[in-house]
């Protein structure tokens, strides 16, 4: 679970979303939030298809 939590604390996004930039348009701003949440959505599908395959072996 740390890991997990290191990784999404290092993800470039999470920096971009929170105030770490230029300032930038609505849609850009928005752009970076969604990017983020992409991010973790396929950590999540990682975690899971990895936890599936060891649990099948």
């Amino acid at each position: 679970m740390k890991k997990l939590i290191t990784l999404i604390a290092l993800t470039p996004a999470t920096a971009f979303a929170h105030g770490a930039h230029v300032p930038v348009s609505e849609a850009a701003h928005g752009t970076a939030h969604a990017g983020m949440y992409a991010g973790l959505a396929l950590i999540a599908v990682a975690l899971v298809l990895g936890v599936v395959l060891r649990v099948r072996s």
